[in-house]
């Protein structure tokens, strides 16, 4: 910003118009690089001014005004004045925003209340209009892909007056100002409606500057709007409304953001995790995936349209310098359903890649606050599946505290408390093991003679109980010529798979081969999972292996269990071996004559020569 001379000065006026409503027109940015919050105010106020007016609780004495704002799930109130508006010294134009009527001052009252939420303007220098949209209202922004699909979304929503819609060209690699075919990188605009002039679908958007930057306009779709539609007579002359053909728009703008008004809080305080070195998973394409925090959702929301907003803390005022580059890591949402066995319990709800189907995902933005919306399934058998949420940072090994809202169209009576889990909150006990499939020791499959040269897991109850519930993870690695951390393709993993065997003393004493206790499932999976049932008194050998023999990868093998297990490392399986059991000789046992008759001792003692002769001739 170009240093000027500045003097301060008090607005006064009428806090909203008399003979109209407020709308986008009455709002201009100013020197501030605060796009993200003029967009969404201008949003909310020419879709739904009575919203926007909702926010200004009352008016004080004095030229003061009270305003509420949301942190982290909690109402903010803020006073604010309108003494000490920074204007320009030589053109008596204010500095930052300004409103495009002199006596209307509602656009001063809500950027100096923002800037009082933050604690100065400068700390308003960028941001996404999710943050702003849920700074303003407490709701959650989901984010789109300008994709056809998406054209329905927008239309629907602006004309039933559901939500906010903005959108923005996103690029990190530009550092000046640039624009490209008529739309500014890195800068916010509103989507004020759609429309459709002889089959070609059309935005009307608003550059929150107000200035014409798209010089190719379709002058015949801006006669034909504003010709049927008189509603919307205070929009045709705003510097900075213009008309753009959606197929020009889902090619320079890569994200569209939706603000849904019609999102009610489930409950009134967010809850409150975070991601640890052990808890934080990365993204799904990671072989950690598992590690991350989930939630199951309960099954009485079945088809109700939800909505999951995740956000962690607002970096805008640690920053030594206000125009450094907010820089939040990458947060994503996957929806899944969990499936179970009818006689395992809950705590069978487990992230690993065996024991989920995706039902809806979200991409990694970053950005503070992150929303997914989505329908809950209908049918699903609750005793045996449950509807899950995992959350992940995009990078792994993360320390990031986050917070937790969940919104719904519709009313529902109250629910039960979401709890945040992790899989080593489910157990007190956990034992982990890591290793690697070699050509040495990768014996393959149980039908393959090579099986044997597995490596495996003797697990032992010790303490005094009788059974308990073992859950087994097993997650592999492949190994990669890349030296960064690499997303390596499924197609490039191992089918694996967890074998269990079980040895009683009666297998020992009448030397058996242990039973199979329970198969092994090959799954070309990042990683599995199998929970066993064991009991005092045997011993259990835990496999992991590969489908095929000679596999080389490195893996990780995890046991939870509600007791601490002995368990012991095993380079060699030869116990699992199957037993050649060869039937004791009997020592009296001698050839016989063939007759049947009693055998004299003259005879007996010349049949013995007989058959020592016999035995000699048969060695030479």
């Amino acid at each position: 910003m170009a240093s000027v001379a500045i003097k301060y000065v008090e607005k006064k006026g009428e806090l909203w118009p008399k003979d109209r409503e407020p709308f986008h027109g009455d709002i201009v940015q100013g020197r501030l690089g605060n796009c993200f919050f003029i967009a969404a105010v201008q949003a909310i106020v020419s879709s739904q001014p009575n919203v926007l007016k909702s926010i200004v609780i009352s008016e004080l004495n004095d030229n003061r005004y009270r305003c509420i704002f949301y942190r982290q799930g909690e109402q903010i109130e803020i006073d604010v004045d309108l003494t000490n508006i920074p204007v320009d010294t030589n053109s008596n134009i204010p500095l930052y925003c300004r409103s495009t009527s002199e006596n209307i001052v509602w656009p001063y009252v809500f950027e100096k209340a923002y800037s009082q939420f933050y604690g100065s303007y400068d700390n308003l220098i960028g941001g996404n209009t999710s943050e702003a949209f849920y700074d303003l209202l407490g709701l959650p922004v989901d984010e789109y892909e300008p994709i056809d699909e998406i054209w329905n979304v927008i239309s629907n929503c602006l004309r039933n007056k559901e939500g906010f819609v903005t959108c923005g060209a996103i690029d990190n690699t530009v550092q000046v100002p640039t624009i490209r075919n008529g739309i500014r990188i890195n800068h916010a605009y509103v989507i004020l409606t759609t429309y459709v002039f002889q089959t070609q679908r059309y935005l009307l958007i608003h550059n929150p500057q107000g200035i014409n930057d798209i010089q190719q306009e379709n002058r015949l779709v801006r006669k034909a709007f504003f010709t049927s539609s008189s509603s919307y007579l205070l929009w045709e002359n705003q510097q900075g409304t213009q008309f753009l053909a959606w197929k020009d728009l889902s090619k320079m703008c890569n994200r569209i953001q939706i603000c849904y008004c019609t999102a009610k809080s489930i409950y009134n305080k967010p809850l409150f995790s975070q991601w640890t070195q052990s808890s934080s998973g990365g993204c799904s394409n990671l072989y950690s995936f598992y590690l991350n925090p989930f939630i199951l959702i309960p099954h009485e929301l079945k088809g109700k349209m939800l909505t999951i907003l995740i956000g962690q803390n607002d970096q805008r005022c640690e920053r030594t310098n206000p125009l450094q580059k907010l820089n939040y890591p990458q947060l994503g949402i996957t929806v899944v359903k969990f499936q179970k066995q009818e006689h395992e319990d809950e705590r069978a709800f487990i992230p690993t890649q065996d024991r989920y189907e995706l039902i809806k995902q979200s991409k990694y933005w970053n950005k503070r606050d992150h929303a997914l919306r989505f329908e809950m399934p209908t049918h699903y058998d609750v005793n045996i599946a449950a509807i899950g949420v995992i959350l992940s940072t995009y990078s792994p090994n993360m320390l990031i505290q986050f917070w937790l809202q969940f919104y719904i169209d519709t009313t529902i009576p109250m629910l039960n408390t979401f709890n945040v889990r992790t899989l080593l909150t489910l157990y007190p006990e956990q034992q982990h093991f890591s290793s690697k499939w070699t050509k040495v020791n990768s014996g393959g499959r149980y039908q393959k003679n090579t099986f044997y040269h597995n490596v495996g897991y003797r697990v032992l109850i010790e303490q005094e109980s009788v059974s308990t519930s073992v859950t087994i993870i097993l997650h592999q690695i492949p190994y990669t010529n890349s030296k960064d951390t690499p997303i390596i393709p499924l197609q490039n993993h191992h089918p694996i798979g967890l074998y269990v065997f079980s040895v009683t003393d009666k297998n020992v004493k009448l030397k058996e081969s242990p039973p199979l206790y329970s198969d092994a499932e090959f799954i070309r999976a990042r990683s599995i999972s199998k929970i066993v049932q064991i009991h005092k008194g045997h011993e259990y050998y835990v496999v992991p292996t590969c489908f095929e023999s000679n596999s080389e990868a490195a893996y990780d093998l995890t046991f939870l269990s509600d007791i601490l297990l002995s368990i012991t490392k095993l380079e060699s399986i030869d116990i699992l071996k199957p037993r050649v059991v060869t039937p004791p000789k009997n020592k009296t046992q001698q050839k016989t004559p063939s007759s049947s008759s009693p055998i004299a001792l003259s005879t007996a003692t010349r049949n013995v020569k007989r058959l020592v002769h016999e035995d000699f001739q048969n060695l030479i």
